[in-house]
């Protein structure tokens, strides 16, 4: 009696165990998902009863509290995005919201092209503020007969907007009108500033400081515009940005990237059998998502950073990789599934015409046998053990066929014998 109380307390545990582990794929599978929802009412009927499994639970949770917290993140990003792209808020106020979404989603690529354009839009409306407040105070100060300070003014004004005919027009008048005393103050004072300001600008240029460097080095261009010296150090400069922009666009696609990987190796880990087969669309998913990142685009690279080329193609051979393995497991666990989905309906069917049934159903039976068996030959997805089965299953369906028919004979190949004899 001891014994078959214990037998009964395995088969038990054994049941709940397996009740357990179903439940912890499907809560995994949805979190992979962002299925919250689900992941959250499957996680509280939870019922472990070793410590393993109150181990498990635990990080299930955990798991779920951080998917949940991303998922509202992205929530949240997606209203205060949708904000920042109004475009009647002003540029002000919508360069704060892409900031507050950047915060949510650190170099979410969307928000970073917008960050990126607004940013512009801001630097283009200042200027243009200054430009006008510098214009008119430079107009104000020659009606006053204040020649040195008028130079002041139109000289940052020209800083703003190098090219504006209007400011070349006035620096000019305020020039002529300074005198000959003036001119030469005003030339000799330009020339220092200049000086001043190159000098500013090659000390940021060599500290890597492209934004400092660009200010000062504009300032040196709006006292003289014609020095060779300065027009060179300003193209460095722009070039300078141009790959500052390059490399921090490679590390925003990089990390995006990286982490599109791992979620899909973690996938990929996680789709161990037929029951775990939905793991496979989150992989494939995640891919795509690596793959929009487009490592692959010449712009990324540089013939000054051969590191970067390197690193790059190195993601995108594992990406390959990742994706092939994820290709193969897929055909794997669908002929896995075909082969259960098989002997699982062949046995209902036998189950229901064993005895006295209808020959044409257990026909069926035994062609759908065939193709499991096949299946299990070709694709490698079953076990020498459960192809045994298989067969014993398939001699099952033989005798159930003879007893449909018992008036009839048949080879071992199946096929009925032209006399009614056995096949030789």
């Amino acid at each position: 009696m001891a014994d078959w109380d214990k037998m009964r307390h395995d088969i038990d545990s054994a049941k709940k165990a397996d009740v357990f582990d179903s439940a912890v794929t499907q809560i995994t599978l949805a979190i992979r998902k962002k299925d919250i929802e689900t992941a959250t009412a499957l996680a509280k009927k939870l019922e472990p009863e070793t410590p393993e499994q109150n181990s498990a639970a635990t990080k299930l949770r955990n798991d779920i509290s951080r998917a949940e917290k991303k998922l509202n993140n992205q929530g949240a990003f997606k209203t205060v995005l949708i904000e920042a792209l109004d475009e009647s808020k002003k540029i002000d106020e919508r360069v704060e919201l892409v900031a507050k979404a950047l915060e949510l989603i650190p170099d979410e690529p969307k928000a970073v092209e917008l960050q990126k354009s607004l940013k512009v839009l801001q630097a283009v409306e200042t200027t243009n503020k200054q430009f006008k407040l510098n214009y008119g105070k430079a107009q104000n100060l020659l009606l006053d007969k204040n020649y040195e300070a008028a130079n002041d003014a139109i000289t940052e004004a020209k800083r703003l907007k190098p090219e504006d005919k209007d400011a070349q027009k006035l620096a000019k008048q305020i020039f002529d009108k300074g005198g000959a005393e003036l001119q030469k103050k005003f030339a000799a004072r330009a020339k220092a500033n200049a000086l001043t300001a190159y000098e500013s600008a090659n000390k940021f240029f060599t500290d890597k400081n492209s934004a400092k460097a660009k200010e000062q080095i504009d300032i040196a261009l709006s006292n003289v515009s014609d020095d060779d010296q300065y027009i060179t150090l300003k193209k460095r400069i722009d070039l300078l940005i141009v790959e500052e922009e390059r490399v921090a666009e490679v590390g925003r696609k990089k990390n995006f990237f990286a982490e599109a990987l791992k979620e899909a190796t973690g996938a990929l880990e996680e789709a161990t059998d037929v029951k775990k087969i939905g793991f496979i669309d989150v992989a494939l998913e995640q891919i795509n998502v690596a793959k929009q990142q487009k490592l692959e685009d010449p712009n990324l690279l540089s013939k000054d950073d051969p590191k970067t080329e390197e690193d790059l193609k190195g993601l995108l051979a594992t990406l390959k990789t990742l994706e092939d393995k994820v290709t193969a497991r897929k055909a794997e666990l669908d002929s896995r599934k075909k082969y259960d989905d098989i002997l699982t309906e062949s046995a209902k069917t036998l189950d229901e015409n064993e005895n006295d049934g209808k020959l044409a159903a257990i026909q069926a039976v035994l062609v759908k046998m065939d193709e499991a068996l096949k299946i299990a030959a070709e694709k490698k997805v079953v076990n020498d053990k459960e192809i045994q089965e298989a067969r014993r299953e398939e001699g099952r369906i033989h005798c159930a066929r003879r007893q449909a028919h018992p008036g009839r004979r048949y080879g071992q190949d199946g096929r009925r014998s032209r006399h009614g004899g056995q096949v030789q």
